[in-house]
């Protein structure tokens, strides 16, 4: 609704928003200090019980381990974790660990339920979910057992056979010491005289005495009793071995639980604690927000039930037909090809190619002029929607003027910045003269064409009386020349609402009304309607206006604080003059060659020559002398005074070069096939590629001439670079290294589209498009440029080499 309106229920009915507004603050203020009465603190305890990773154990084979210690804690503890709510058991894989988790009201008692559930799984027996003390006592018995059955198999001797078995042992050793003597004897006397060898034998025939008793003495004894056990009692014995070795480290296992070292090797952890107590809601806060919400509430409700505010969101909602739903166009300046050419242009190039089709069917035919103005609406909204309108019908064949008759605000648009002639300009025409007629098709010969079929008049310096500037003969003239030069007249009236708009519909006919969902009302706009008719204009139907377009070719542009002071805004009377129109080359959406009357270079010509050009001379005759003027006027003209002009310009052409579409004219087509297959061109110099430079002094050469194009160059490269080291070519891509990119973001208001990349070292440095920089042309990029670079490095550092070693 109207603000007045709300304003009115508002005064009438305050008594229930601040009854409502006091009820949405006492509950949510009561109910937040209950809540933090009844709050209780919540402490949690952690107890971890660390696994470390055996030799030859693989981490799948912890994991497992772990997982299977789990198992058997949640069984332990299931009666305790039914007992302590809150409490977990998680197995960590990742930390190998197994994490007992308890809470309590306190630090204390979270502590001794988290310890409790880690001695309920130490005392709990894997195997068979039985106590660990019982287990223990199990395995001893078990032992016990083993051992006896051990014992009993083992053979047990008599004391008189054991004392014979002793005698038998002794008389052994007796004899091997004899033995042992003997041999020794023996060796010792293969190298004795005869003497030594005579004693030597008398004492080997006393010790061979000796032996023959000992062994007379063990042959009276009764035999040796026996100690072996059969096959049978030996087989038993190993196995009753075995087992009481796996008894021992069963019990083993077992008793280390008891000290808290799990059998699979888990240590146990100190035990850790957190407070996780919420802390409480702050009642005041909470009232507000009760009173905020219970007052919206309160305000909804009342612009709900008056229904007196009723918003455009819908086609049904307008009173006349919706020819068209058409998505915002955020971008309104940028350096290439125009919007309506470019190749993401979206889903808003195809809302505005079926708005074209439904203006068609709604216009008497050729000759007809069209007013589009805004309800609610931003100007730059309603000057983009005319743009494309009228790039679409340009695209299909006719011939439209494009007109912006909104004096309100400055345009920033770039198909509006073309100078002079303006809007401004028709209307200073005298009224009274008879020859207004001609006056006004002599200024639409001078009207810009930013492509074929679409010439553009911008509004220029707005009048004192915008109103009164429109009503007058000059506007009603232009419009009528309009007609009979052009297809289709499209004029950006501006707001619905401005008396400006009233006269424009009227002088043109017929209008097209632009709204904005959600701000345009249904009674403000059933009443534009209204009034329209009785003006006896026809309006043609709405299209709205909301969305955006697809992502990829949108770029908020940058804030007024953060663009440059130095650089003329569009609607800067300096866009005016001739020099200032060089610095904006290539013009908007100009793609025919760059010398044409209008082009860039004729008007360096005129602006730095002391006389300009003979105005009595035909066109083409002006054409042939242009590279004899530019080669005259470069080398008489002030450096300092060409320095800016020339730089510009250079800048501006690279930008045109690089973002080169195909059909472009004021290019060669080598360049625009290379440009459009590559999306760059190197600054470095590589073998098989044309560098930038070489690019600039081949174009000139196209369009003047080889050698007037190479003259030109060369003054461009001396009045850039005082002191030039080579030729122009390299002259100029050693400019462009270090001025271009730095002039480019300028220029485009921190929204570049060339981008210069340089390797570390600037060995290789290229300029290349960022909109076709995809990844086929970044590989063939660094195989055709890059690796050739590289290559030639390469040769000659084993050329060097070789020369040093010669």
């Amino acid at each position: 609704m109207e603000l007045r309106r709300l304003l009115r229920v508002l005064r009438s009915r305050w008594a229930i928003l601040a009854l409502i507004a006091l009820v949405g603050f006492t509950s949510a203020f009561g109910l937040t200090a209950l809540a933090a009465d009844e709050a209780e603190p919540v402490f949690q305890a952690t107890v971890a019980i660390q696994f470390e990773l055996e030799q030859e154990e693989t981490v799948e084979d912890l994991s497992s381990e772990i997982e299977a210690e789990r198992g058997v804690a949640v069984f332990a503890t299931q009666d305790l974790i039914q007992e302590f709510p809150g409490s977990s058991i998680v197995a960590n894989a990742s930390a190998a660990r197994l994490v007992f988790t308890a809470r309590g009201s306190n630090s204390e008692e979270a502590v001794d339920r988290a310890q409790s559930l880690v001695n309920a799984y130490l005392e709990a027996d894997p195997s068979s979910g039985s106590g660990v003390t019982g287990r223990l006592a199990e395995l001893e018995a078990q032992a016990v057992d083993v051992q006896g059955q051990i014992d009993t198999l083992q053979p047990s001797l008599t004391a008189e056979e054991r004392a014979l078995k002793g005698q038998h042992e002794l008389l052994d050793l007796k004899m091997a010491r004899i033995q042992e003597e003997i041999l020794a004897l023996t060796v010792a006397g293969a190298g004795a005289d005869q003497g030594e060898q005579d004693d030597n034998a008398e004492r080997i025939a006393a010790l061979e005495q000796d032996q023959a008793e000992l062994q007379a003495e063990k042959a009276a004894l009764p035999p040796p009793p026996s100690e072996e056990l059969g096959a049978v009692e030996s087989l038993r014995l190993d196995a009753l071995t075995r087992i009481l070795e796996f008894l021992k480290l069963e019990y083993q296992k077992y008793s280390m639980r008891t000290f808290g070292i799990t059998g699979t090797g888990g240590t146990v952890q100190a035990p850790t604690w957190e407070d996780l107590t919420p802390e409480p809601p702050n009642p005041f806060v909470n009232g507000a927000i009760g009173l905020m919400g219970g007052a919206g509430i309160a305000l909804l409700a009342l612009v709900l039930t008056t229904r007196a505010r009723r918003e455009v969101w819908l086609q049904s909602d307008v009173p006349v037909p919706t020819l068209a739903v058409v998505p915002r166009r955020l971008t309104t300046g940028f350096v290439g090809p125009s919007w309506y050419d470019a190749s993401d242009s979206g889903l808003r190039k195809d809302s505005i190619q079926a708005l074209r089709s439904a203006i068609e069917g709604s216009l008497l035919g050729p000759g007809s002029a069209l007013a589009m103005i805004g309800d609610r609406l931003a100007p730059a909204e309603c000057q983009t929607l005319t743009a494309d309108v009228g790039a679409a019908f340009a695209a299909s064949g006719q011939k439209v003027l494009l007109l912006d008759a909104d004096f309100t605000t400055a345009t920033e648009l770039r198909e509006f910045s073309v100078g002079e002639p303006s809007l401004e300009s028709f209307l200073r025409l005298p009224a009274s003269s008879k020859s207004l007629p001609d006056q006004v098709l002599g200024l639409l010969d001078h009207a810009i064409q930013i492509r074929p079929g679409l010439t553009v008049i911008s509004s220029g310096a707005a009048p004192a009386s915008s109103a009164d500037a429109l009503a007058a003969p000059q506007f009603r003239a232009l419009i009528e020349q309009g007609r009979l030069t052009h297809d289709l007249v499209l004029v950006v009236a501006g707001s619905s609402r401005s008396p400006s708009a009233q006269i424009i519909s009227q002088r043109a006919g017929a209008a097209l009304v632009a709204i904005a969902p959600g701000k345009t009302r249904v009674p403000t706009l059933e009443s534009l309607v209204s009034d329209l008719r009785t003006q006896r204009v026809n309006l043609i139907g709405a299209v709205m206006v909301s969305g955006t377009e697809a992502p990829g070719i949108l770029r908020l542009p940058l804030p007024k604080w953060a663009r440059s002071s130095d650089a003329p805004t569009p609607a800067s009377p300096d866009r005016i003059d001739p020099l200032s129109r060089l610095r904006f080359y290539p013009f908007p959406m100009e793609k025919g060659s760059t010398l044409s009357r209008d082009g860039s270079l004729r008007t360096l010509v005129g602006d730095l020559a002391e006389t300009g050009s003979d105005p009595t001379r035909g066109e083409e005759q002006a054409d042939d002398e242009l590279a004899f003027d530019l080669v005259r006027v470069l080398g008489e003209a002030n450096r300092g005074e060409a320095f800016d002009p020339i730089a510009d310009y250079v800048v501006s052409r690279v930008e045109d070069l690089l973002t080169a579409v195909s059909g472009q004219e004021n290019l060669s087509q080598a360049l625009v096939d290379l440009v459009v297959q590559d999306g760059y061109i190197p600054l470095t110099p590589v073998r098989g590629h044309r560098t930038v430079g070489d690019w600039l002094i081949e174009e000139l050469r196209w369009e003047l001439g080889d050698e007037d194009g190479e003259r030109v160059g060369t003054e461009f490269a001396r009045i850039l670079s005082p002191e030039p080291d080579g030729g122009a070519a390299e002259t100029l891509d050693r400019w462009l290294m270090s001025e271009f990119f730095p002039r480019h973001i300028e220029r485009t208001q921190g929204e570049p589209e060339v981008w210069h990349l340089a390797s570390g070292a600037d060995t290789v440095q290229a300029l290349v498009y960022g909109r076709r920089l995809d990844r086929d042309r970044l590989d063939r990029f660094s195989k055709n440029v890059v690796r050739r670079v590289i290559d030639e490095v390469q040769r000659r550092l084993e050329q060097a080499r070789h020369d040093d070693e010669l």
